[in-house]
C-alpha cells in the first residue's frame, strides 16, 4: 500500500510566564508547522515479513525555544536568569524511516528499525537577541537512530517463554538555546549486558570528542 499524507499544527502565542524582570515580559508569536509525508506499507515472502517505508518534509515556522540568556530583555545584564520563550526562526525538517517485521519460521520474530532527520533552520530572527545561528538545530533531534531486536516463543504448555534483547543506538545533538555550550550524547541500550565501552564523536572525519559509557550505556561530550 502506497500513501500521501499532509497536515498543520500550530503552537499558540503568548507573553513570558516567568520573566525575572519586568522587561522580560514580552510576548512571541505562534508557531506553526506543514507536514508532508508519503511511503510504503507492504508484507512480503507470502506474509513472513513486513516492511514500511516513510519519507517526511517538513515547513516549521517561528519555532519556539526557551532562551536561558537574554540580556538584551534584561537591561544588558546577562547574569539575569531567564527563561523567555522565543521565536527563534524557521526551518526545514525532512528524513525518512524504515522499520521491518520478519518471522522466518515459527517461534522466531526479527524486527528493526532505522530513522533519519535532517534539521536545517532556512532563517533567524534575531542573532544577537537569542544566541541562535544557521548552524545549530534545536534539542533532541538525532540525526540517526536505529534498533535491531530478536524473539523467539518458546511453548512450555501452559506458558510461553520469550526472550527479546533489543538493542537501540541514538546519536543527537543538543545545542543549548542561548548559551555557549553545546552537549553531544549517545545511548546504547540491551536487555543481555551492560553496555560498557566508549563511543567517538565525529564532525565529518574528525574526531571532536570521546565519552565513557555509564552503566545506563549513555556517554556525553561537552564542548
Amino acid at each position: 500500500m502506497a500513501y500521501v499524507d499532509t497536515a498543520t499544527g500550530y503552537k499558540g502565542a503568548g507573553v513570558d510566564p516567568r520573566p525575572f524582570v519586568l522587561t522580560q515580559a514580552v510576548s512571541f508569536q505562534p508557531e506553526r508547522l506543514t507536514a508532508y509525508e508519503g511511503g510504503l506499507k507492504m508484507y512480503l515472502w507470502d506474509h513472513k515479513a513486513k516492511l514500511n517505508l516513510a519519507g517526511f518534509y517538513n515547513d516549521y515556522n517561528s519555532i519556539q525555544l526557551t532562551l536561558s540568556s537574554c540580556p538584551q530583555q534584561s537591561g544588558g545584564n546577562g547574569a539575569i536568569p531567564c527563561a523567555l520563550p522565543a521565536n527563534v526562526g524557521n526551518a526545514h525538517v525532512s528524513g525518512f524511516e524504515a522499520e521491518t517485521e520478519i518471522h522466518p519460521y515459527p517461534g522466531l520474530e526479527i524486527d528493526a528499525s532505522m530513522s533519519y532527520l535532517n534539521f536545517k533552520y532556512t532563517s533567524i530572527a534575531n542573532t544577537a537577541a537569542t544566541g541562535i545561528s544557521l548552524g545549530m538545530k534545536t534539542p533532541y533531534t538525532p540525526d540517526w537512530k536505529w534498533s535491531l531486536g530478536a524473539q523467539y516463543t518458546i511453548d512450555m504448555g501452559a506458558y510461553e517463554l520469550r526472550p527479546h534483547p533489543p538493542i537501540v543506538l541514538t546519536s543527537s545533538s543538543n545545542p543549548v538555546p542561548g548559551g555557549s555550550s553545546l552537549t553531544f550524547t549517545a545511548r546504547l541500550t540491551g536487555n543481555c549486558n551492560v553496555p560498557t565501552g566508549t563511543v567517538t564523536f565525529l564532525d565529518g572525519a574528525t574526531v571532536i570528542g570521546t565519552a565513557t559509557l555509564d552503566s545506563d550505556g549513555v556517554g556525553s561530550f561537552t564542548t
